[in-house]
């Protein structure tokens, strides 16, 4: 019996690169062509209208060529890793029985090496976790930096409520232990050692509270605590505390009694004293840009060269007030009473003045009125400012002038 033996017989093992076939360069092709094309267009050239498609053809025809070409040559193969590499050949040989004949059997060996796509996959997992690290540790330094702030705030509010309670129990506590308001309620009788005692008093009170201001500059709440405080307390009514220049921008003092408060200079644009108490106020030079005094008692204030641009005054009382150079251009004076008010050398242009009443008003030939249609509508006007802006006709201002009574003894 024949024994059976299988010898493998390596064709030869060789590189694809070695396999690769002529690869078309068609840049010169392109550019002949092109030029070709353009002389068709011009009308010129061995090339004419009648022979433009099979040339098209023709070249289609080429591309599609050299495109199996390339695809014959593996070349999307290898690096793309669209194919696999074919690394060698082997044929093998079988030698059967005695009475068989000997086989062949030939086995392509490829190459499964990793192309660009594997590199992608293999560099995408730590890729992404890097990503996603970096990104989950920002948002953990952004919330830790939240958390901070908002305690760093809570921190700083905190405080300032602690030194707004120590100012209220300081001033509370000098007002008790000095008996400041019965010395305040002696007036002239009191003697001059409690007067000197009051005085000093009301500079330390006058000292802290200004402190306070500014601390509380952007503290609309607590700023209007403080002068809320001052004035339930009758420090600014019967003490006659001085706030001269003090900053209450955008205060709310709605309903405040700030009577006979001395608030010269002071900065209140922008604050709210709808219906605030401020008889006999002292409010010279005062600040009072965009302020809403709707409904506010101003009756004898003294609001002289007072700064009342686009104020809103509308109900207000102003009777006898004095208003002498105060900046009232752009207010809003609907339905104020400024009855005997004095606006010698104020600005009123473009001032709403619809149903205030002007009844006995003090006025003068540098006073700067809105004009006639703003001021129709407005109440008691005085004859001589009706004829400075022109309400009255000119035949109803002669039959003014010829009622009068003559001259002498009838």
């Amino acid at each position: 019996m024949a024994q059976s033996h299988q010898k493998f017989l390596i064709d030869g093992v060789q590189p694809v690169s070695s396999r690769v076939g002529f690869i078309y360069s068609s840049r010169p092709l392109n550019r002949f062509i092109g030029q070709q094309l353009g002389k068709v267009k011009q009308g010129r050239g061995w090339l004419n209208q009648s022979r433009r498609w099979p040339l098209i053809l023709t070249a289609s025809i080429i591309w599609g060529i050299a495109i199996w070409q390339i695809y014959r040559t593996e070349f999307l193969a290898g690096f793309w890793g669209i194919t696999n590499d074919e690394i060698a050949v082997v044929t093998i040989e079988k030698d059967g029985d005695d009475n068989e004949d000997t086989s062949t059997e030939t086995i392509i060996i490829q190459d499964p090496s990793k192309s660009f796509w594997d590199g992608l996959q293999l560099l995408g997992v730590p890729l992404v976790l890097a990503v996603l690290g970096a990104w989950f540790q920002k948002s953990q330094q952004e919330q830790a930096e939240r958390t901070a702030r908002e305690q760093r705030e809570q921190d700083a509010d905190e405080t300032r409520e602690e030194v707004l309670q120590l100012y209220f129990d300081r001033v509370s506590a000098l007002l008790v232990d000095k008996n400041l308001m019965a010395i305040a309620s002696q007036g002239d009788d009191a003697t001059s050692k409690n007067k000197e005692l009051l005085e000093a008093s009301l500079d330390v009170i006058r000292a802290r509270t200004l402190s306070i201001l500014r601390r509380f500059e952007n503290d609309i709440d607590r700023k209007s605590s403080v002068i809320r405080f001052l004035a339930e307390a009758e420090i600014i009514s019967k003490l006659k505390l001085d706030l001269k220049q003090a900053n209450l921008k955008q205060a709310n003092l709605e309903g405040a009694n700030l009577r006979e408060a001395n608030l010269r200079e002071v900065d209140l644009s922008e604050a709210y004293l709808a219906r605030a108490g401020l008889g006999g106020a002292n409010l010279i030079r005062a600040s009072l840009i965009r302020a809403s005094l709707g409904g506010a008692y101003l009756v004898r204030a003294n609001l002289l060269w007072a700064n009342l641009v686009k104020a809103d005054l509308g109900g207000a009382n102003l009777v006898k007030a004095d208003l002498g150079g105060a900046n009232l251009i752009g207010a809003s004076l609907i339905g104020a009473n400024l009855r005997q008010a004095d606006f010698t050398r104020a600005a009123l242009a473009a001032a709403n003045s619809i149903g205030a009443d002007h009844g006995g008003i003090d006025l003068d030939s540098r006073t700067i009125w809105p004009n006639q249609e703003k001021m129709a509508k407005a109440k008691n006007i005085p004859i001589e400012l009706q004829k400075q802006l022109g309400l009255i006709p000119k035949k109803a201002k002669e039959q003014t002038f010829d009622q009068l009574p003559p001259e002498g003894p009838q």
